[in-house]
């Protein structure tokens, strides 16, 4: 077994003990002192160093030191130191809670942001995770609450505390418990037993619940049947001489017959006239599409006649309008070639005037005019000579040169005469030719708007449409004639009504059979539902065997395991069936009710049997000692007593 001692705690500044060291015995420590010298603190402590709770298992407690107007005093460690000896093992456990001041730039003082906590094994400092590691080495916080608090095996949820001391006390096999109550007698229901709970993975309180539910539901259905057998009866027809009634069915039958018959005779007769009817009207109008046929044939080709003769019209006015174009064009360009001539007619005359001009020019020479352009005395006899012959010949070259290019000119402006006189010859030509086909355009479109006089339908009749108006007026369709069958209808009515009270009467045959047969199955139901209710009932009977033995088996064994401490394991519900829980009680007494000694006695007898459980041992907290004159003795584990007395100060013994 693990065996872990305290051997030392020490405090610094833990709700309100601003230092405190206490050495354990290995056996028993007392702490005593008057109320609010620190006792529970120490337990506060304990929980605070390996969990970060307190004794309360409260996480949010407060730790810090107060001054007198209950105001944290700041920049404080808050630390507990715990030596522990493990199976001679010494470990030293460390936590240290603490305020984090951060001084900002430009502050002239620090400001607190927060809090953090430190951790340390063996003086080693470590991280939360690596810390909790170590506490779990040491032992689980769930089993050493288990272990150290008389009072905290009842402050579990009670799914836990039956999950718990199930455990202890071992499994108890379902199997076992049938083959013990099993008996040549209940053999086949405990088969069927086993199959349900065994095979198909029921639990044995879910069978019994399905059990009471089936025999409920067949119990409801077997008071229900003799209702259901009197509500049949009751409504059992009348029984009538079936035999009359079915002679009285087949002659109305054959009287239907013969009326459906006669209807359909006459419905037939009515059908040929009819059809006759219909078929004069598909002769006329056959004749009628023959008609209109070769009315649009004749149609489409006066139409014809008349289309043609408006694309003529339209043909013919386009030509004239052509020729009219032409015409205008022809006297627009003569115009302009007479106003050509015209103007080199001037151009001819102005050219002859000044080619008559040049030719009659002489030259007359002074001789006074030849002189030195330097000295301005007149020039010798052979220089003026020379000169004179100059001027001279100089002026009949030019007056040659000039000549002959007024006589080009004229001779080219002549030819563009007779260019333009020879136009103006043809276009008069062309304009006589032009007109005189517009004159035959005109002739031409008065004639064919003459042939536009409008055709009514009788001027395009033809003899054979004529023939088909004939004949189609001569046609006779026949005269449509009616059948009045309303008084076959109405006697056959009345002969169907009367056949389906008749079938009525006789469908009561087979309702009347249908009922005794059901009354027979319902009687024979009745006997079926009454075994199997017999049948639940005697494996109802074996499973409140089953759970009787079941848990007269358990309360042995806790009996055995906790002689101070009883546990209630089931509910007994209204309807029967058991529903688990786990209620803590002490000489018959609920826990709850138990005086605080009943229940640390109670605590401690548990916790014996758990350090034996779970194989280890820690240091027993024992609050309010003084309660409890004889407390259960715990060999296996050291003991811490929290005793109120008169001292005024923390007295450890």
């Amino acid at each position: 077994m693990k065996k872990i001692t305290l051997k030392q705690l020490v405090l610094t500044n833990f709700k309100g003990i601003k230092s405190l060291s206490i050495d354990f015995d290995p056996i028993t420590t007392v702490i005593s002192g008057e109320n609010g010298t620190g006792k529970t603190t120490v337990y506060d402590a304990f929980n605070f160093l390996l969990f970060g709770k307190d004794s309360s298992d409260r996480k949010d407690f407060n730790i810090k030191t107060l001054d007198k107007y209950n105001n944290p005093i700041h920049k404080l460690n808050h630390e507990v130191i715990g030596v522990f000896d493990v199976d001679g093992v010494v470990q030293t456990f460390k936590r240290c809670y603490k305020e984090k001041w951060v001084k900002q730039r430009g502050q002239e003082e620090a400001e607190m942001v927060g809090h953090e906590t430190h951790f340390y094994f063996n003086e080693v400092p470590l991280s939360k995770s690596e810390y909790e590691l170590k506490v779990k080495s040491l032992i689980s916080e769930d089993v050493i609450k288990l272990i150290t608090n008389p009072l905290y095996f009842n402050t579990i949820k009670w799914e836990q505390r039956r999950k718990i001391l199930l455990d202890i006390i071992g499994e108890i096999k379902d199997e076992e418990v049938l083959n013990h109550i099993t008996t040549s007698e209940n053999s086949n229901s405990i088969d069927e037993l086993k199959k349900e709970i065994l095979n198909n993975g029921k639990s044995i309180d879910e069978f019994k619940r399905q059990l009471s539910a089936k025999r409920k539901l067949l119990v409801s259905d077997l008071g229900n049947i003799p209702t259901r057998i009197d509500e049949a009866t009751r409504n059992m027809p009348m029984v009538e001489n079936w035999e009359l009634v079915n002679s009285n069915i087949s002659n109305i039958v054959s009287k239907v017959a013969e009326l459906d018959k006669n209807i359909e005779d006459e419905n037939l007769l009515l059908i040929k006239h009819r059809e006759e009817v219909s078929k004069a009207h598909q002769q006329k109008h056959q004749l009628e599409i023959k008609l209109q046929v070769l009315q649009a044939k004749n149609q489409l080709e006066s139409n014809k006649y008349a289309t043609q003769l408006q694309n003529d019209i339209q043909t013919s006015t386009r030509l004239k309008s052509d020729i009219i174009a032409r015409i205008n064009d022809i006297k627009s360009n003569i115009s302009r070639e007479n106003n050509k001539i015209n103007q080199l007619n001037e151009s001819k005359a102005l050219l002859l005037k000044q080619w008559r001009e040049e030719n009659a020019k002489t030259l007359t020479v002074d001789d006074a005019s030849f002189t030195c352009p330097t000295c301005k005395q007149p020039l010798p006899q052979g220089d003026a000579d020379v000169k004179k012959s100059e001027l001279i010949k100089n002026f009949n070259t030019t007056k040659l040169l000039t000549i002959q290019r007024l006589k080009s000119e004229g001779e080219g402006v002549t030819n563009t005469i007779d260019s333009a006189t020879k136009m103006v010859a043809e276009l008069e030509l062309a304009l006589k030719g032009e007109q005189e086909s517009l004159q035959k355009e005109e002739v031409k479109l008065l004639e064919l708007k003459s042939k536009q006089t409008p055709l009514s339908s009788d001027d395009i009749q033809t003899d054979e449409e004529l023939h088909l108006k004939k004949e189609i007026d001569s046609f006779i369709i026949p005269t449509i004639i009616t059948v009045d069958n309303k008084e076959l209808k109405e006697l056959k009515q009345s002969y169907l009504i009367e056949l389906d009270s008749l079938k009525m009467k006789l469908s009561n045959k087979e309702q009347i059979d249908k009922i005794n047969t059901r009354i027979s199955e319902l009687k024979e139901q009745e006997k079926v539902i009454a075994q199997e209710i017999s049948s639940i009932e005697k494996i109802e009977f074996i499973v409140q065997t089953f759970n009787d033995t079941k848990l007269n088996e358990l309360n042995k064994r806790l009996i055995s395991l906790f002689p101070n401490v009883q546990f209630k394991l089931f509910n007994t519900l209204i309807n029967g069936g058991i529903e688990p829980t786990c209620e803590m009680m002490v000489n018959g007494v609920n826990f709850s009710d138990v005086n605080t000694a009943g229940k640390i006695n109670a605590g401690l007898s548990i916790i014996n049997v758990l350090v034996d459980y779970y194989n280890v041992s820690a240091p027993i907290f024992i609050d309010n000692k003084e309660s409890i004159n004889n407390p259960i003795t715990c060999d296996k584990s050291q003991v811490v007593y929290l005793t109120v007395s008169n001292d005024s100060k923390l007295t450890i013994s």
